[in-house]
């Protein structure tokens, strides 16, 4: 039988199996209903859910009748060689924890920037401890707010520019601008922090959008299953949730 490894987030349920947490599948959910394809059962279910509880609940109901055992992650302040900033772990997203825990170790300080629904930015130092983070909107989430706004204002489209001559433009380059301008801050601080160069890890659903503009970056994928994966096999004493 096979563990399998669950990331549910605010739109889509990302899983694999947890000996290939970098061959991922993913389908997106209403934030109310959630479906797994019948093939999808095994042993153990690891889970990793930053979606609100009902969802979190329909999913574990599922999987509680798909596998022998569901165990949920929890940020720990201290985990493998990772130490989390955050005095209260509580305050932590599961999926930043899991996202940091992917990286360590690093050969240099390090910033782990995740561009979905929100954009989080956190410091890594070498050693694995976290030196804290930011959370903002994703340039998606951006357009979304303007076009609450305003319906004349259009959720999507449009390319960007230094300077854009037209509506269209002027909203994706604003937004992808006001991104890219926050992750390179923090760069240059978390170089001027640590006195020495640093690398920026991009990962997340929008992390590809944003690459082009940050050419320096490493991009990566499934970060936060690949967390979960390390998590599952560091947890001593794993729980069983229902």
């Amino acid at each position: 039988m096979t563990d399998f490894l669950f990331d549910l987030g605010n739109t889509r349920l990302k899983w694999a199996t947890a000996d290939a947490p970098g061959d991922a599948r993913a389908v997106a959910h209403s934030g109310e209903e959630i479906s797994l394809p019948p093939e999808v059962s095994g042993d153990a279910a690891w889970v990793a859910c930053v979606a609100p509880e009902s969802l979190k609940v329909t999913l574990l109901d599922q999987l509680s009748r798909r596998f022998s055992r569901v165990h949920c992650a929890q940020v720990r302040r201290q985990q493998a060689c990772l130490a989390i900033a955050y005095p209260d772990p509580r305050q932590m997203g599961v999926d930043r924890f899991l996202s940091l825990l992917a990286c360590v170790p690093v050969s240099e300080p390090s910033l782990v920037v995740s561009v979905g629904t929100a954009l989080t930015i956190d410091g890594l130092m070498p050693d694995g401890q976290h030196v804290g983070g930011l959370i903002a909107p994703s340039p998606d989430l951006m357009r979304s707010a303007l076009r609450g706004v305003s319906s004349r204002l259009p959720s999507d489209g449009g390319a960007v520019f230094d300077f854009a001559d037209n509506t269209l433009d002027a909203l994706a380059s604003g937004c992808a601008h006001a991104a890219t301008s926050l992750i390179e801050s923090r760069w240059r601080a978390l170089e001027a922090q640590s006195d020495t160069k640093a690398q920026c890890i991009l990962h997340g659903g929008g992390a590809s959008a944003l690459h082009g503009f940050l050419p320096r970056a490493i991009l990566q994928t499934n970060l936060v299953l690949r967390g979960l994966g390390v998590w599952r096999k560091s947890a001593s004493t794993p729980r069983m949730s229902a």
